[in-house]
């Protein structure tokens, strides 16, 4: 940091991350068999807050005051911010079962993807987590995305073969024509400065539009 060079550690995670304010830097290492997150080259020391994994990328809030990431201990999964952590999810399939996790921009509130194997259905549902308030279960969920005032989350979301675009768990029009999709990478939503409408691309063959709604 400045001229300075940090501690050496037995492994780096991907990229260091510059807090909005660009006071701070952070970054996730390992030093076998812990692994933990180091902020202005000081080491998480908190009792516990040591882990087994940790997924990045980290998250700064934008006060800059804390940090956001995926962390597992005892084979469970959970979001840690600053030095509170939250309920525990069990890993399901390959890969971690959380993910995106994105500050309101006030930060007040934080949105991320988790995903339960469902025992009736047999099968992964994935849904939004706000705070600690789980969201409606969907097959598959994407881009979550905060209206400029931090009071709506918008996010796509897939089930039965339908793409919907869901604001704060109410579901807005969904599109079951034969080759349609939403597309959350080529065409990001995007909110009105007032919060609301939200725009967002949609496909359908060969043909591409934008779509302008209401989430009043």
């Amino acid at each position: 940091v400045g001229d300075k060079e940090s501690k050496s550690y037995k492994l780096i995670y991907h990229n260091v991350i510059f807090s909005p304010d660009s006071q701070k830097v952070a970054y996730a290492v390992s030093q076998y068999p812990e692994a933990f997150v180091v902020i202005d080259s000081k080491e998480s020391n908190i009792e516990g807050k040591r882990y087994e994994d940790i997924i990045t990328p980290i998250v700064f809030s934008p006060n800059s005051q804390e940090v956001a990431y995926i962390a597992s201990k005892d084979k469970k999964w959970f979001v840690v911010v600053g030095d509170k952590e939250s309920k525990t999810y069990e890993r399901v399939g390959e890969g971690p079962p959380l993910s995106n996790p994105v500050f309101s921009p006030d930060g007040k509130n934080l949105a991320y993807i988790t995903a339960k194997f469902d025992q009736i259905q047999k099968n992964v549902n994935q849904f939004i987590v706000i705070g600690d308030k789980d969201g409606n279960w969907y097959d598959w969920v994407y881009s979550p995305k905060w209206s400029p005032d931090s009071q709506k989350l918008v996010y796509l979301a897939k089930k039965d073969e339908r793409d919907i675009m869901v604001v704060t768990d109410k579901e807005g029009k969904s599109h079951k024509e034969v080759g349609s999709v939403i597309i959350p990478d080529a065409f990001k939503f995007q909110f009105s400065p007032d919060s609301k409408f939200v725009a967002y691309g949609y496909k359908s063959g060969n043909e591409f539009w934008w779509i302008v709604r209401s989430v009043e």
